[in-house]
């Protein structure tokens, strides 16, 4: 109680001080009013479900327990479950080393996951609540129950997996029953879904295999496989206040089960316990300072090479957007690539068996990629961040360098720039064939191909605005920019990527002014003559429009940037 209580208080000490500031006030603030926003949508808006309660739970209660049992079937095969007995590097040297039992530890590992369980439970009960007649105590009730009963199923789970593998065969010997359940509800499961084979080949519609996974599921076999999954969601799938009681009582006990069963299995794992616990330090650190993909690769036997080697001789900008874009290239490859398209065309291949209609499915599909180019646009340099908004605090290293202001700023957006387009001509060629797909346009057609031209011919210059926002932000107002890699956890530092997004869209709008003017006077002079040719001077006065205004930033910035005062602006040291 004593290290949790400290921890808690020096927690939020810190986040009391960081509130003086006014970056992490305001980001505070914003946070907050997304919150409520939040919870008026799910409490206001959606405050009459009454409507919508004919057929979604019966739908929850076929669907619910096969994605817990996904997740069940995940910890107990996948080999990852020591993470969830992991013990701080503090803990465990302060905890090991005390005479305190096993079960002792257990308990404060469960206590110390409340600190997690409860806002999510909360979270999740506002959802609930949005979609469910139970009220909102009832529904929070329902939601701590079953993640925390999922946290201490995580947790046996990494017990009896250490004991398996740390005693060998005594160990599966001391801890046999649940090899047993495992077994004997894989095979109960595997009769009871083997009709789906046939199903899924023979079923006219989506509806039809959904009632065949219905009666697959109240098999008496799987219903025997899958009451555990059963009485965890019966609470918040109850359909009234009365069978709540019932529902609550029998997922209480199933919550009091897994206690036991946790308190009870005499493994050592204080050895396993330390290791993981060095494991997701240095995984939660990679992840506040954006360096989970340089951790990944690290462990990898072979670090990535860059796309392309750095000459020895030619312009010094060249070192700094080859240094940027190989910061990019470390995390994103073709692996990751290949796996995106393999989803997107797994999503369109789903869509194709739902709607029995290859161009509503491939209309559908062609939106997915299509967003994504838009938030890699204006969402993804809050996570780019190989520019000014890491060298500046470099100042030591940076200001030695033989390259004026110009073009050190020209070439830091250029990298963020060109990583924006690859990702977004990534997802814009994807789009593209389900496009294609979706209006049955022959390949001959040129005028297809010649947007697709026009298209990634504007993602540089869009790129490169959008990256010179994020970076004027960091040379004009620096005390209001997070230096280094961005830090998306707390609530403050949601709200001030929500200030900064903000405040870039307007800069992002402002820039685009200028090249809608030219069009627009373009369109004015030239449509009474050329007719639909006109959209040929219209495109490239905006591409020089766009052009221009970037020369100009990076001009402007440089300038700014030399007559910075790293010291006073508190980037050295």
């Amino acid at each position: 109680m004593y290290l949790w209580r400290v921890s808690l208080k020096n927690r939020l000490r810190t986040s009391v001080l960081r509130l003086k500031d006014p970056k992490y006030a305001l980001g505070s603030i914003m946070g907050l009013a997304s919150f409520v926003w939040l919870g008026r949508f799910f409490f206001v808006i959606n405050g009459d479900p009454a409507e919508d309660l004919r057929t979604g739970p019966e739908v929850a209660q076929t669907v619910g327990p096969l994605l817990l049992l996904v997740f069940a079937i995940g910890w107990w095969v996948s080999g990852r479950t020591h993470m969830s007995l992991a013990f701080s590097p503090p803990e465990a040297q302060f905890l090991f080393q005390a005479p305190m039992t096993r079960r002792t530890l257990l308990q404060y590992k469960l206590a110390k996951a409340q600190v997690g369980i409860v806002p999510v439970a909360l979270f999740a009960s506002m959802f609930l609540r949005s979609v469910s007649a139970l009220p909102f105590p009832a529904a929070l009730v329902s939601m701590w129950v079953l993640f925390t009963t999922l946290h201490l199923h995580h947790i046996a789970t990494g017990l009896v997996r250490t004991t398996w593998t740390s005693q060998g065969s005594r160990g599966i010997r001391n801890q046999w029953l649940p090899l047993v359940a495992l077994v004997l509800g894989g095979a109960a499961l595997s009769w009871a879904f083997f009709p789906l084979l046939g199903a899924f080949r023979t079923a006219s519609s989506p509806w039809d295999f959904y009632l065949a996974v219905n009666r697959a599921v109240w098999h008496p076999l799987a219903v025997a496989a899958l009451l555990p999954f059963h009485i965890a969601l019966g609470a918040a799938l109850a359909s009234s206040l009365a069978a709540w009681w019932m529902a609550a009582a029998g997922a209480v006990s199933l919550l009091a089960a897994h206690y036991a069963w946790v308190a009870h299995v005499d493994a050592a794992f204080e050895e396993v316990a330390a290791e993981a616990g060095v494991e997701l330090q240095a995984i939660a650190t990679a992840f506040r300072e954006g360096r989970l993909g340089i951790l990944q690769a690290s462990k990898a036997k072979r670090m990535r090479p860059p796309w392309f080697r750095l000459r020895p001789t030619g312009h010094p900008a060249m070192g700094i957007f080859w240094k940027g874009l190989t910061g990019f290239t470390r995390s994103f490859g073709t692996r990751e690539a290949m796996a995106l398209v393999i989803t997107f065309f797994g999503f369109w291949v789903v869509l194709m068996f739902v709607t029995d209609d290859a161009h509503e499915a491939s209309q559908a599909a062609a939106t997915m990629p299509s967003m994504c180019v838009a938030f890699t646009l204006f969402l993804g340099p809050v996570f780019l961040r190989h520019d000014l908004r890491s060298d500046l605090q470099r100042q030591e290293i940076v200001r030695t360098l033989p390259i004026p202001g110009r073009d050190l700023v020209a070439a830091e957006i250029a990298s963020t720039a060109t990583a924006l387009t690859l990702i977004a001509a990534f997802f814009s060629l994807i789009a593209f064939v389900f496009f294609s797909v979706a209006t049955l346009k022959p390949p001959t057609d040129w005028r297809m191909w010649l947007t697709l031209v026009a298209v990634l011919g504007m993602l540089p210059l869009i790129s490169g605005i959008v990256a010179g926002a994020h970076n004027a932000l960091a040379v004009v107002f620096p005390g209001w920019v997070k230096f280094g890699p961005t830090q998306s956890q707390g609530i403050d530092q949601m709200g001030t990527v929500m200030v900064t997004v903000l405040t870039t869209g307007v800069f992002v709008v402002v820039g685009l002014i200028a090249p809608a003017v030219v069009s627009g006077t373009i369109v004015l002079r030239t449509v009474s003559v050329l007719g639909p040719w006109t959209a040929v001077p219209v495109y490239i006065g905006a591409w020089l429009t766009m052009v221009a205004e970037l020369i100009l930033l990076a001009v402007l910035l440089g300038d700014a940037y030399e007559e910075m005062d790293p010291s006073a602006e508190g980037l050295l040291g």
